[in-house]
């Protein structure tokens, strides 16, 4: 059975912080840590500290030496691809080789606030990937054009080389069927959220598997990610009541994955990158539709309870074909760095 990676994701926080509880993954093990591109953070606290993607990915990597630093995900529309191409470049050399690029199509509560225009969110992030394989691998020597509906180049160019040959790996985001082609076809890899292994098979196998035959792919060396909700806890009855309610949410953002698992469940098909507003009512909305997935079900794509249940879990999406698992840890019992430390003993070696 194939035994997938393990890495860890990290809430926004305070650059310094964010650096600190990268160094502290790093020294339990873990293969990997992610930050995500976010200006809000949809129903966060007003007082949250969000920074800036990049320069924190900056520090993150130069506060650390092995561990994989990702991106889940960068906003494919909120910057100019140009730009996004640059500053992957710029951390890809600071980090010696160890970004791993996430992308997807961004979320309009990162855009409503501050007059950034959410048209088109898959049109865009398809040109974004396409973009930034080009510009990633120019140079003066080989500069690069490109005419989209969104987007163009014209003889550009980067001046900084990403440390990895011939760039990071590109992983898009991808629920819904375009984005999803887009993945098989011009990615890297996919990665996603609010599956269970079951689900996460059924796409792989099916869309993704598909639109890379088509392309005259091979998915050998595809990198296939998702993001997992895990509660450990010697208290199962309350870990699974903690990471239900977190499941269930991110569920409700995603109504491709809601007709997979929960398709007695009615809600209004809008689109991932439309879901997450910041409008009250909105917010409203997406909790009544949490509230009516089953817990049973919203357990699926998540692991809690034992470190041995954990691990059976885990393993499990292992076997459904995915080979990078990024775990999301909530804290049930204990505080949260012992929580961690406590799976990197009990967990950890078994992947």
């Amino acid at each position: 059975m194939p035994i997938p990676k393990i890495g860890a994701f990290i809430d926004p926080m305070t650059p310094q912080d964010s650096a600190e509880r990268a160094k502290f993954f790093e020294r339990c093990g873990f293969y990997s840590v992610w930050l995500s591109d976010e200006t809000i953070v949809f129903n966060s606290p007003p007082d949250l500290v969000v920074p800036e993607l990049f320069p924190t990915l900056a520090v993150v990597s130069g506060a650390t030496k092995k561990v994989k630093v990702g991106t889940g995900v960068i906003d494919a529309s909120i910057r100019h691809p140009a730009k996004t191409a640059q500053a992957i470049a710029t951390v890809d050399s600071l980090s010696g080789g160890r970004l791993v690029v996430g992308i997807g199509g961004g979320e309009v509560g990162n855009h409503e606030l501050f007059g950034i225009s959410m048209d088109h969110p898959f049109g865009r992030m398809e040109e974004v990937v396409k973009i930034q394989k080009l510009l990633l691998e120019s140079g003066y020597k080989n500069p690069v054009s490109f005419s989209g509906r969104f987007y163009s180049l014209s003889g550009a160019y980067l001046k900084i080389k990403p440390a990895t040959k011939p760039h990071p790996p590109i992983i898009v985001s991808a629920f819904g069927p375009n984005a999803l082609r887009l993945a098989a076809e011009h990615a890297d890899g996919w990665l996603s959220f609010s599956h269970s292994p079951r689900s996460f098979s059924q796409v792989l196998n099916g869309p993704i598997k598909q639109n890379a035959e088509r392309a005259n792919r091979k998915l050998t060396r595809f990198e296939t990610a998702l993001v997992v909700p895990v509660a450990l806890s010697s208290n199962e009855k309350r870990a699974a009541s903690v990471v239900a309610a977190i499941a269930k949410d991110w569920l409700a953002w995603s109504p491709d994955n809601m007709r997979l698992l929960v398709p007695g469940v009615d809600q209004p098909r809008m689109r991932q990158p439309y879901a997450k507003s910041n409008r009250p009512e909105a917010i409203r909305e997406l909790a009544e539709l949490a509230a009516k997935i089953p817990d049973e079900v919203a357990l699926e794509t998540a692991a809690c309870g034992s470190a041995s249940h954990c691990t059976e879990q885990l393993l499990s999406f292992g076997k459904a074909g995915c080979k990078h698992i990024i775990l999301y840890f909530v804290a049930v019992e204990k505080g949260w760095s012992e929580t961690v430390k406590e799976f990197a003993r009990k967990v950890l070696p078994h992947f």
